[in-house]
């Protein structure tokens, strides 16, 4: 590890390890856990944005027109509470995933974010299945949005 990227290395353990677990907690407290777990696509959202306005890098259309369709389907579930959550994304995962994924220069951010944002789907299921959350009329095309954005 370089000195330069000690910066990085502390804001990832700051925001991801400590300020992005709390306020996941705090979201998680204030909606269902299937919600929860799709709103957390927008973490790909926001890492890619930072990726773009912090470092720079290039996002090609298909990734921008995927991760609209990402935003498009956070905001069904409450659109209130999803400006709330994006916060969270934004100050907790989001950047601090942006600074990681900036030292994994051989895939770039904005690919590595895509990748990350196939995991809320699987905590929206096992939400369903193992706490019996209910699938409420949003929560199936909130869905289908997102996975085809993050295609």
């Amino acid at each position: 590890m370089r000195r330069r990227d000690l910066p990085y290395l502390a804001g990832a353990i700051l925001l991801g390890g400590a300020a992005g677990p709390a306020l996941l907690m705090t979201g998680l407290q204030q909606m269902s856990a299937s919600t929860a777990s799709l709103l957390l696509n927008l973490e790909g959202v926001f890492t890619v944005a930072v990726a773009r306005l912090s470092f720079r890098e290039h996002v090609p259309f298909r990734i921008l027109a995927g991760m609209l369709l990402i935003v498009a389907g956070g905001s069904l579930p409450s659109l209130p509470l999803s400006l709330q959550v994006a916060l969270v994304g934004t100050l907790g995962y989001g950047f601090s995933l942006a600074m990681f994924i900036a030292s994994l220069c051989g895939i770039g951010a904005a690919r590595a974010g895509g990748y990350f944002s196939t995991a809320p789907f699987v905590g929206a299921f096992l939400s369903v299945v193992l706490l019996r959350d209910a699938v409420h009329a949003t929560l199936v095309p909130a869905a289908i949005l997102m996975a085809v954005g993050g295609r």
